[in-house]
């Protein structure tokens, strides 16, 4: 097995420390190109972690091309890393050479709101009642009690109608993106102009043609390009916050596209006052519909699920028929359980409820402040500076002081120089964001011409 050499000190995360001990003998060459990894779990038992605190490294890993994966082989050092826009990699590693102090993007949650004490109570009842359940493989599909359960939940939260069958258990948004690769012929893609850049990197590792869609106030705008797949969030797109209008909706599954992966992203965070009709409803036999848990529950949690149509069933399982899935049966059966007994609407209910106590006090916040304007999306605010500034400066100050946020330039290949300041606010405790705010507008004062 590969020998690293991690040093661990109490200045920064585990995660952190691997992750950069292995991209450091990457880059000198330690390892060599396309040479094997060890496996999560026996990494994490060699450095005596977690198995998350790996696949927090590895994630980290993968997003930024070090490393790539094989289903059922494993991960692999990267062939091409000479790519890499080192000025920009060095910005990214004073960022994770210190602790973030605020983070204001939408990668996080607030910890003192997950539900610590509920997980470890149903975790210690089914050991207890099913001790073998350490052992037990599901099917690459998933557990068919969780896939019952999810059903349940989307068609009361959703209305979304769909069979168990059509509901694949997966970790990633990437792994979805997989699926549906191997079950359809993609030569063509469209995607917003601003979006969840992950997608876009994926569609430009598998060499297909991207098309970028420009948005209105009521989504994505529609014309005459033919896609095979276009990747849309409709309820609450991201990061600029539209919802998409039933209108444009059904304009997007009269076009020629031949397929839409709809992601309902951050959904759940949001008070609805009736159930909306999403595309999947509308047409079950071209929408892909990705759901995930890591925005509600925990980013570590890495368990999400994917809707396809009925018609490629048969094709997913002669493809998966002999592959068993990649989240362990006992993580299906607490998120199982969670839901069923009615813990994830209690869960939900509070997050809603402290998000928008959060976003009153940013918003009254936000309107003593001369020098910007605002849009208070739903979950998220798009900040304008309406004076002269040294963005440059700025953007080093906000990594000195260990703030992480993002400007809209940052969710496109296309428009690299949007300035506009995109704050998230969920994964920022309650009664540190006055803190947080003072010192994100100070240095953003500082900026100014």
């Amino acid at each position: 097995m590969y020998q690293i050499n991690v040093n661990f000190n109490d200045k920064e995360a585990k995660y952190i420390t691997i992750y950069r001990t292995i991209k450091n003998d990457i880059i000198t060459n330690r390892l060599k190109a396309n040479e094997k990894l060890p496996s999560k779990r026996l990494l994490a038992d060699f450095l005596k972690v977690s198995i998350n605190t790996i696949i927090n490294s590895y994630s980290l890993l993968l997003t930024e091309e070090y490393i790539y994966s094989k289903e059922k082989s494993g991960y692999f050092v990267s062939n091409n890393i000479n790519h890499y826009n080192y000025q920009k990699e060095k910005v990214q590693n004073e960022e994770l050479k210190n602790d973030i102090a605020y983070d204001f993007t939408s990668e996080n949650i607030d910890s003192s709101l997950f539900p610590f004490f509920t997980f470890k109570k149903i975790c210690s009842d089914i050991i207890s009642n099913n001790p073998t359940i350490w052992i037990t493989k599901s099917s690459k599909q998933g557990n068919l009690n969780f896939k019952e359960v999810i059903s349940n939940y989307l068609y009361q939260t959703k209305g979304i109608d769909v069979k168990t069958s059509n509901i694949i258990i997966i970790s990633t948004l990437e792994e979805a993106l997989d699926i549906i690769f191997n079950l359809v012929d993609i030569k063509e893609v469209g995607i917003e102009e601003y979006s969840y850049l992950k997608v876009n990197q994926y569609f430009k590792k598998k060499n297909v043609k991207i098309n970028y869609y420009s948005t209105d106030n009521e989504g994505l705008i529609i014309d005459n390009r033919k896609n095979d797949l276009i990747y849309t969030i409709p309820y609450n797109q991201f990061p600029l916050g539209i919802k998409m209008s039933l209108k444009r909706k059904n304009q997007l599954l009269s076009s020629s596209i031949k397929y839409i992966l709809e992601d309902d992203f951050d959904c759940d965070l949001i008070n609805k006052h009736k159930i909306e009709t999403v595309l999947y409803s509308l047409d079950n036999t071209r929408v892909f519909y990705y759901g995930s848990f890591s925005h509600t529950i925990c980013p570590g949690l890495r368990i999400s699920y994917l809707i396809i149509p009925s018609h490629l069933k048969e094709k997913y399982n002669k493809i998966y028929n002999y592959s068993s899935s990649s989240i362990s049966t006992l993580d299906q059966n607490i998120l199982a359980e969670f839901i069923k007994n009615g813990y994830f609407y209690r869960h939900l209910h509070k997050l809603k409820k402290v998000n928008d106590e959060k976003k009153k006090l940013i918003e009254d916040y936000l309107k003593k402040i001369n020098y910007i304007n605002f849009i208070a999306n739903k979950l998220s605010f798009l900040i304008n500076i309406n004076k002269p500034c040294d963005y440059y400066k700025l953007k080093e100050e906000f990594v000195k002081n260990s703030i992480k946020i993002h400007f809209l330039e940052d969710y496109s290949t296309i428009n690299q120089n949007n300035k506009t300041i995109v704050l998230f606010y969920y994964s920022i405790k309650y009664n540190k964001l006055n803190d947080s705010l003072n010192l994100l507008f100070n240095i953003i004062y500082d900026s100014l011409l």
